[in-house]
C-alpha cells in the first residue's frame, strides 16, 4: 500500500517478476478492504504516511483479520521510523531504495526463497 503510484508499481512489478502474488492498494483504507477479501495475507508492505488511513493503523486492522501477516513499513521521512519501530514484528525500509533491497527484505521477513515461477 502506497499513495505514490510510481513506488507502488515499482515494488509490485519487482515482486511479481520474482513470482510473488501481489495485490496493490492506494492507501490504508483500500489495503484493509483488499485484505478483507483475501483468503490469506502473508505480508503487508506499506508506507507509513498515507491519506485516509496510515500504514500503522492499516497494519493493525489487517493483523486482526490475518494474525500471521508480516509487515514491512516504508517511509521517506526519517522521523517516521519511530512509529514503525514500536511494532516488534515489523521490518523497516527507508525510501529511497533499490528494487533489489525490497526483494531481499521480503525474503528475509518471510524466511523463504522466492516462489517458483508460475506459482503466484
Amino acid at each position: 500500500a502506497d499513495d505514490e503510484e510510481d513506488i507502488r508499481r515499482l515494488v509490485a512489478a519487482g515482486l511479481r517478476r520474482r513470482g510473488y502474488r501481489v495485490v496493490e492498494a492506494r492507501d490504508g483504507v483500500e489495503a484493509c478492504e483488499v485484505a478483507a477479501a483475501q483468503g490469506s495475507v502473508d505480508l503487508l508492505i506499506t508506507d507509513l504516511a498515507m491519506p485516509r488511513l496510515g500504514g500503522t493503523a492499516a497494519a493493525e486492522h489487517i493483523r486482526k483479520l490475518h494474525p500471521r501477516a508480516r509487515v514491512i513499513y516504508m517511509s521517506g521521512h526519517p522521523g517516521e521510523a519511530l512509529d514503525g519501530a514500536a511494532d516488534a514484528a515489523a521490518a523497516w525500509l527507508p525510501k529511497p531504495f533499490r528494487p533489489g533491497q525490497v526483494e531481499a527484505l521480503v525474503r528475509e521477513v518471510l524466511g523463504t526463497s522466492p516462489p517458483p515461477a508460475g506459482s503466484g
